[in-house]
């Protein structure tokens, strides 16, 4: 895949993966199987280089080395980090902590990026997933989906940067869906 006569797209991810280990009454493949979400983010990654880079940060557009953390916790592991990091003692669905930001410099001789890691509840997802009528797969990839978002400095101060973030998401889970059915 190339764009503009540019040097053809490829990732090289590195996921740091932390799944759900804990027994809960539902089986999904996401929980604790690394190599799906190593194929989805990379999948999201090059569909976003490909189609939107209006709100990457520019350092990381020519970047072919890129690492994410994804962390599936608890409920009470989500309080605790809600409550350290943003002063709110009580669960949410995804966190998100970027490493770098519009702003951020690296050495011209770098070619790789750390772009920081995401944090979801899955017992929160679980219970969204049946408030919305779909898969816990389908609410375990919105989720993710976002914090990749928010990640690559995406933001939704007021209501139609949200709109725009969640149509945003919506494209990227329709994209290669081949890998795992979502609805």
């Amino acid at each position: 895949m190339t764009i503009n006569n540019e040097k053809p797209l490829f990732i090289d991810l590195d996921l740091a993966f932390h799944p759900f280990t804990q027994s809960i009454n539902v089986e999904n493949i996401l929980l604790n199987n690394s190599q799906s979400w190593h194929e989805k983010f990379k999948c999201w990654l090059l569909f976003i280089l490909k189609n939107d880079r209006s709100y990457l940060p520019k350092s990381i557009i020519s970047f072919h080395h890129l690492s994410i953390g994804l962390h599936l916790v608890d409920d009470e592991t989500m309080v605790k980090i809600n409550h350290e990091w943003r002063q709110k003692a009580l669960p949410t669905d995804v966190l998100s902590f970027p490493a770098i930001d519009q702003d951020t410099l690296f050495p011209v001789d770098v070619n790789s990026a750390e772009l920081g890691d995401i944090i979801v509840s899955v017992p929160t997802a679980i219970k969204q997933a049946k408030e919305n009528k779909h898969s816990l797969t389908k609410e375990l990839c919105w989720l993710a989906s976002h914090g990749l978002l928010h990640l690559l400095g995406w933001d939704h101060p007021n209501d139609t940067r949200l709109d725009e973030m969640l149509n945003f998401q919506d494209k990227l889970l329709k994209i290669n869906c081949e890998l795992f059915r979502i609805d």
